[in-house]
């Protein structure tokens, strides 16, 4: 079944590309997404694709140019038809071949972010509804992270909207291939825009039940880790939603990162307004940009720190042609460094890895600190350990894998420039173990490339 959007379906060569999806490549069902459609389009864009047999349903009632088009082969597929919107058509679908039931939301969203608040609303909404596998897939018009946008501008309220309605249905991005990004804007430098916006989110069901969606080892991992941090949030909730004393200590470990809380009394008045000064001095009022304006509106702030940021770290810079030449004169890679390198990953090598990351790291964006991994090392390693062996054999790694927060350290106590803030990355435990496990390998064998004295390049 396909279920890559196709848009313009107006245009000729479009619906050549989709006469022959379904005639050729056996198609199923195709979703397509269109603004330039008519009531009257689709009767005579079929008629002129001369589809036969198949069945077509659309959202024009709910928008007068008709965003969204289910086509279908009901011979292959049964279709029910749950809900419309101008953004959305959510459906129930049944595979009559394998007798496999899943749910579907064809998602086309508006580009106004205002506009794109009921969208985030209905799936919300739909998340109760929905027993079973459960597929979001379309233009959602929108990124989860500014590495999904090259050239314009990124918002970070968009982006946590995005973020809240996809962690609120409990999906994930399903492994998909191809080029990165979706869409540009056809423009030339420097005022081209390259974006990611067609993509396809799964539940933990669809995971469970689909042989198709069984990828990558680790995307089974990191599904099956959403799937327990929910079971875990309502075993908290249900079972020591009072818990105090224990657990508001170790929160405030991990917040405040104050070793003398160990011996310290966690209660005392002297702790809590410690607290609370940490709190403030995090808080960042005003700031200089990085062309000296200075900014005071919350929204300003953030943008600041966005675009310094993205300038500093996300940005392709050229760099210099290497001489091939020229380094073969040098020292260079020989069969019994790669030896070391390609050897195959061990579970004991893994394990050690593991067992050697303090406890008291910083907490990582998943929520599952490297306590977790050693207090439970038992039950998961085989699957951890695969996973990871999996990713060194195949080489991909997924994107969700690598995801990062980047706290901003102040350098001084009084701030006055986006400058003047250190970062320090957080990055998931599976990503630690991995950065780790290439550190050694490396560590083994670039004594022999480097010299001493120029370590402080590498």
């Amino acid at each position: 079944m396909g279920q890559s959007p196709v848009r313009q379906i107006i245009r000729f060569s479009r619906q050549q590309l989709i006469d022959g999806g379904f005639s050729t490549l056996k198609f199923g069902q195709r979703s397509f997404l269109e603004t330039l459609n008519s009531s009257s389009t689709p009767k005579n864009s079929l008629n002129r694709l001369m589809i036969n047999g198949l069945s077509l349903s659309t959202n024009n009632r709910w928008h007068k140019s008709g965003r969204v088009w289910i086509i279908w082969n009901p011979v292959m597929y049964k279709v029910e038809f749950l809900e419309y919107s101008s953004q959305c058509i959510h459906m129930k679908v049944t595979d009559l071949t394998i007798h496999f039931s899943f749910h579907l939301s064809m998602v086309y969203a508006f580009n106004d972010i205002n506009e794109r608040a009921a969208l985030w609303t209905q799936l919300l909404n739909l998340v109760g509804n929905n027993q079973g596998a459960w597929v979001v897939c379309g233009d959602f018009n929108c990124v989860l992270s500014p590495a999904e946008r090259l050239g314009g501008h990124t918002s970070i309220v968009e982006m946590d909207e995005f973020h809240n309605c996809v962690n609120g249905c409990g999906l994930v991005e399903s492994p998909v291939m191809g080029s990165y990004f979706t869409w540009n804007n056809k423009q030339e430098a420097p005022t081209i825009v390259y974006t990611w916006m067609d993509r396809v989110l799964i539940n933990s069901e669809w995971v469970d039940q689909s042989d198709i969606c069984q990828g990558t080892k680790i995307f089974q991992v990191i599904t099956k880790l959403k799937k327990l941090k929910q079971h875990l949030k309502e075993f908290n909730r249900d079972h020591f939603s009072n818990i105090e004393h224990a657990t508001m200590l170790a929160l405030k470990n991990q917040k405040a990162k104050t070793d003398w809380i160990r011996t310290g009394d966690a209660n005392s008045k002297f702790f809590h307004g410690a607290i609370k000064s940490r709190h403030i001095q995090n808080q960042v009022i005003q700031i200089k940009e990085r062309y000296g304006k200075q900014c005071t509106d919350p929204k300003d702030v953030q943008h600041s720190f966005l675009d310094y940021y993205t300038r500093l770290i996300g940005t392709e810079i050229s760099t210099a042609h290497v001489n091939e030449r020229l380094v073969r004169t040098g020292k260079i890679c020989e069969s019994s460094h790669w030896d070391i390198l390609a050897k195959p990953i061990t579970k004991e090598e893994i394990k050690n890895i593991v067992f050697s990351i303090p406890d008291n790291k910083a907490p990582v964006p998943d929520g599952f600190s490297i306590k977790f991994y050693k207090d439970s090392w038992c039950i998961i390693s085989d699957e951890i350990s695969e996973a990871i062996m999996d990713i060194f054999t195949k080489g991909k790694m997924l994107k969700q894998l690598n995801t990062t927060v980047l706290p901003l350290i102040p350098k001084y106590n009084l701030l006055s420039n986006v400058t003047q803030f250190r970062r320090i990355a957080c990055c998931n435990v599976l990503y630690k173990i991995l950065s780790k496990l290439f550190s050694a390998r490396l560590g083994n064998v670039l004594p022999d490339l480097v010299s001493l004295n120029q370590g402080g390049f590498i």
